[in-house]
């Protein structure tokens, strides 16, 4: 009896740790710059760094002269258009987090679509 109630605990304890639910969301923002020359965009995109993983660009904006990533008490995203464009452009940033651990727990995607004026 003794044994069956500990491969019962055991299995329990197996399924508990299975059962963390992976998280895996998806957001747009619209956003808008200018098409001033030499001019960048600053965004922020987190207000904390991850502790394991963090964002990387997955799909590069078409029309981008700068297009990336800098930390400064927070992340942010930096864009400048490329001299003469206007219209939308778009990039895409993903976020990989782990608990520790080489398994990804939750994996974030986010699109700026980026409408840049005169």
């Amino acid at each position: 009896m003794l044994y069956i109630g500990i491969i019962l605990t055991g299995c329990s304890n197996s399924e508990d740790e299975n059962d963390m639910k992976k998280t895996y969301s998806e957001d747009t923002w619209e956003i808008s710059a200018k098409a001033s020359e030499d001019t960048q965009h600053k965004y922020q995109i987190m207000e904390n760094y991850p502790t394991e993983g963090g964002p990387v660009i997955t799909k590069k904006p078409n029309n981008a002269k700068v297009s990336e990533l800098r930390r400064d008490a927070g992340i942010y995203y930096v864009y400048e258009p490329e001299t003469g464009f206007t219209g939308t452009d778009e990039v895409e940033i993903t976020t990989n987090i782990s608990a520790g651990g080489s398994e990804i727990v939750a994996k974030n995607i986010l699109t700026l679509k980026i409408v840049v004026n005169e």
